[in-house]
């Protein structure tokens, strides 16, 4: 299965998983968690000024390991660009989409996931995606839950603006891997 078909099949299930949790849930409050007390040291910075984008995997690579991220730039089975990337014991990946022959890509999707011994339900994945603003959760083919975190890169982001970006995004994790039982 591609990248694109797991994507597509992850929003169909989101889409699904939605509507079942505005049912049940109603209306929440979603307040944004609080960021890092502290980033961890740098790492050979992207130039100031520079900007990040899809197209350049290499930047969003340098720009990722910056800030501390352990990252290698791979290819994904369709042969478009893909990070793997940890930070603090969670493991994940950075797919590249939009790519015109595995090159010139737009879109980022972070992802990641937890092989859990009994997976976990469509309760679970509907009261985190009731209650969180970032990262959308589904369950894989196995019933392990999964997160996503889809970011455009069009004119590009700013080195400030990718840190936020990745920032949210480590903020998701951990509380997606309490939330699930991950961790």
């Amino acid at each position: 299965m591609t990248n694109l078909t797991t994507l597509a099949a992850a929003g169909l299930i989101l889409a699904a998983g939605m509507a079942q949790a505005e049912g049940k849930y109603g209306t929440t409050a979603i307040q944004a968690p609080a960021p890092a007390a502290e980033a961890p040291a740098a790492q050979a910075a992207p130039a100031a000024g520079s900007l990040v984008h899809a197209a350049d995997p290499q930047g969003v690579l340098a720009a990722m390991q910056a800030l501390g991220h352990t990252a290698t730039l791979v290819s994904d089975g369709a042969g478009d660009p893909m990070i793997s990337g940890g930070f603090e014991g969670s493991q994940y990946q950075v797919f590249f989409y939009g790519c015109e022959a595995n090159a010139n890509c737009q879109w980022l999707v972070f992802s990641t996931g937890y092989d859990l011994p009994n997976g976990g339900t469509p309760d679970m994945v509907n009261s985190w995606n009731a209650t969180h603003l970032v990262g959308q959760a589904y369950l894989d083919g196995e019933q392990d839950p999964m997160l996503n975190y889809f970011v455009t890169t069009t004119g590009g982001l700013t080195q400030e603006n990718f840190a936020d970006v990745v920032d949210w995004w480590r903020v998701a994790v951990e509380e997606f891997s309490t939330a699930v039982g991950g961790a």
